[in-house]
């Protein structure tokens, strides 16, 4: 009975879900490679990338990113930089979807999900790069934060949106 009761603890031990960042791992995104303009605009010193603090479908207001993320396919995401452009988002009419590399840059596997909460506090799950798969025309690359790693997936996949410009 003893050896069973162990079995059953280390189990729900090993399945807990960690939520933040690890201080006993380094931080490869600390938050002093961020400037975090206070507009929805982040830079990023080590890239000279721009993102937008929220992701798309949420409203930048008072220091938060406010509502909810909304996923879409991959030719969708390419619609919202056309919209982000036309209509100046932030103040600014060069916007993108980030390619694979660039995407990767937000990667901090100390965390959980991999990417710095306290600067990109309401980052969902998987975003949409611009990098088509090369093996597969029908797939692209997104960037998964749960696992801080690049995938594939078909385009008509639903994934999310953070746009990038350079900074100026």
């Amino acid at each position: 009975m003893n050896k069973y009761i162990n079995v059953m603890a280390f189990v729900l031990i090993a399945n807990v879900t960690y939520a933040g960042c690890n201080a006993d791992i380094s931080r490869l995104k600390p938050n002093t490679i961020y400037a975090d303009k206070a507009n929805g605009l982040v830079l990023d010193a080590q890239t000279n990338l721009v993102w937008a603090k929220c992701s798309h479908g949420q409203t930048y207001s008072s220091g938060a990113c406010t509502g909810s993320a909304v996923s879409m396919n991959w030719q969708d995401a390419f619609g919202v930089v056309q919209s982000a452009n036309t209509g100046s988002l932030l103040g600014h009419n060069d916007w993108r979807l980030p390619n694979v590399a660039e995407l990767r840059t937000l990667v901090d596997k100390a965390c959980a999900p991999a990417i710095n909460d306290s600067v990109f506090p309401t980052s969902s799950s998987d975003y949409w790069s611009s990098s088509p798969s090369v093996l597969s025309p029908n797939n692209a690359w997104f960037v998964s934060f749960a696992e801080g790693k690049e995938q594939s997936a078909q385009k008509d996949g639903l994934h999310y949106v953070r746009l990038v410009r350079t900074a100026n």
